[in-house]
């Protein structure tokens, strides 16, 4: 079974399920000494006075565009909603076992296995949907302190920190916020107007959610308190 797996036409699956296995392993052991990798990789980036004080007035009669196609689709993947270390095992398990048991298969009925980009192929279109149905699920069940559980709901009127790429319409980047029991959440977020961006570290006001992507202005003296 070992050289099976590991034979030629199984390479990117085996690769995937390997690195699967190392990222596994480093966030367990992260978990053992009372830390996780995600959470030693948001460490790095700086920290901000986010938090629930931030508001606007709730009765802005700024109007918005529908949530971009990009928007929608990283929202179904399921960014914005599990941390990108879980979606990342996630796909690369679904990916690296869907293709060797598409090789597998193939191979047990016609004695070979297929070219292994072919197979890349026709996974990834399994890959992506499921992966997106794992991600939902796993948000709804990842360990939560019941007592600062919030609704996204919410965020509306918070400010947050973008904190990795820069955001424009149609490209949402992940952001952080901290609700009114100091614990983190992070989002996917694009900015209002066509024409602004915010670069990583930029800090701006929630004003709208459509579906998994909120849309924000720059944070300024406007909105201070």
């Amino acid at each position: 079974m070992i050289e099976f797996i590991t034979a030629e036409g199984n390479g990117p699956f085996f690769v995937a399920l390997l690195i699967m296995v190392i990222i596994s392993g480093l966030e367990v052991i992260s978990m053992l000494l009372g830390a996780s990798l995600s959470g030693v990789v948001d460490s790095f980036l700086p920290d901000s006075n986010v938090g629930a004080d931030a508001s606007i007035d709730a009765e802005s009669d700024m109007s918005i565009q529908s949530p971009s196609v990009m928007g929608m689709f990283l929202g179904w993947l399921g960014f914005g909603r599990v941390p990108a270390l879980i979606l990342l095992i996630i796909f690369l398990t679904i990916f690296g076992l869907s293709g060797i048991l598409v090789q597998l298969s193939y191979n047990t009925i016609f004695g070979a296995l297929l070219p292994s980009w072919m197979v890349v192929i026709g996974v990834l279109f399994v890959t992506l949907p499921v992966m997106g149905v794992i991600a939902r699920v796993f948000a709804k069940i990842l360990p939560r302190d019941e007592s600062s559980a919030v609704s996204e709901e919410s965020f509306i009127g918070m400010m947050a920190v973008i904190t990795i790429g820069t955001s424009r319409r149609g490209m949402p980047a992940r952001a952080r916020l901290k609700d009114s029991f100091g614990q983190d959440h992070y989002v996917m977020t694009e900015p209002l107007d066509d024409d602004v961006e915010f670069p990583a570290q930029s800090e701006v006001v929630l004003l709208e959610q459509k579906g998994s992507i909120f849309f924000a202005v720059p944070y300024d003296e406007h909105f201070k308190v």
